[in-house]
């Protein structure tokens, strides 16, 4: 490349992040959604059809360790008893929330020609944990928890180099007396690898599933969307107060930027079953010994989609909060 398109693109680059740091975010708390869920379990496509309504500001990813907020990173991935006084995270989280600080990073993929936003989304994949108390600090706001099969979620973050140490999860007392976390401990809190993922996954989701059953947070599953995505994104619509686009629609078999897969050219089949032909006997072993220790068995089993009981108690749980 020439040093002169290397200029051009450095300048381009420049003015974008200008343009995304320049703006009035108006958006209160009943038009803010967050949207929780591990990663890699299709949190950045759905956060681009939710994100297609006009006036809307994606606010992406504020706990990133490197490009996020440096005052949250240390919260990544943990968790704290709703309710308790946590100042420094109080104030970096909602400075966020007000446009009052930022990062290229957490603004770019807003536009930046858009000078005042009306709504604003927030997308998390490193605060599963910290959903409870994020919810109980912000109850006005409205929280949507994506699920994605565990075998899926984790060969794709062991793939793409996540590793998440279940170390983690033991090293946090108050984490270990929730229900169904210390039972995790038979599988010897692995440090990396897919039994270590799984047992993360298994830790941060079982958290923020009791907490989504216990509040007004919906619950999305992904093979839900790809099977039936108008009807669930109609239900979004409703329980969020906002009307999608013609164009939501036509994102559903796009690309998100983050994946590594060309969904688009995917059958709905091989969205949600891929995973079964990569996972190995000993990591189906895994997959559903690790389920059935922390509870969440009535939601996946080694099927590609969702346990229909478990869907069921989402469905009422979902019809319950929106009407």
């Amino acid at each position: 490349m020439s040093s002169i398109k290397r200029t051009f693109r450095r300048g381009r680059q420049k003015l974008r992040e200008f343009g995304n740091a320049v703006f009035i975010d108006r958006s209160g708390p009943a038009q803010t959604t967050v949207l929780y869920s591990s990663g890699r379990s299709g949190s950045t496509w759905l956060s681009e059809i939710l994100g297609s309504v006009p006036g809307t500001r994606l606010i992406f990813e504020p706990f990133h360790p490197l490009r996020g907020l440096a005052e949250l990173a240390d919260y990544r991935y943990r968790y704290i008893e709703p309710g308790k006084p946590v100042p420094v995270l109080d104030e970096a989280y909602g400075s966020i929330l007000k446009g009052k600080r930022t990062t290229p990073w957490i603004e770019h993929l807003n536009r930046p020609t858009t000078m005042i936003y009306k709504h604003r989304l927030v997308k998390l994949v490193r605060a599963n944990l910290l959903f409870p108390w994020l919810a109980n600090r912000y109850p006005d706001q409205k929280h949507v928890l994506l699920l994605r099969h565990p075998a899926a979620v984790v060969l794709s973050q062991v793939r793409n180099g996540w590793n998440l140490s279940s170390a983690r999860i033991r090293e946090q007392a108050d984490l270990l007396q929730s229900p169904g976390i210390s039972e995790l401990g038979s599988f010897g809190w692995p440090t990396s690898g897919f039994l270590s993922n799984l047992v993360f996954w298994a830790a941060e989701n079982r958290i923020a599933i009791d907490h989504a059953l216990e509040s007004n947070t919906m619950i999305v599953f992904y093979e839900q969307i790809c099977l039936s995505p108008t009807e669930v994104l109609d239900d979004l619509s409703r329980f969020l107060g906002i009307a999608l686009p013609t164009a939501a629609l036509e994102r559903l078999d796009k690309v998100s930027w983050s994946s590594s897969i060309d969904i688009g050219s995917m059958s709905v089949s091989e969205k949600i079953s891929r995973w079964q032909g990569e996972l190995s006997e000993e990591q189906s072993s895994q997959v559903a010994n690790v389920l059935e220790s922390c509870g969440l068995d009535g939601f996946y089993s080694l099927e590609s989609e969702p346990v229909a009981a478990g869907m069921e108690i989402v469905r009422r749980h979902n019809l319950r909060i929106s009407s």
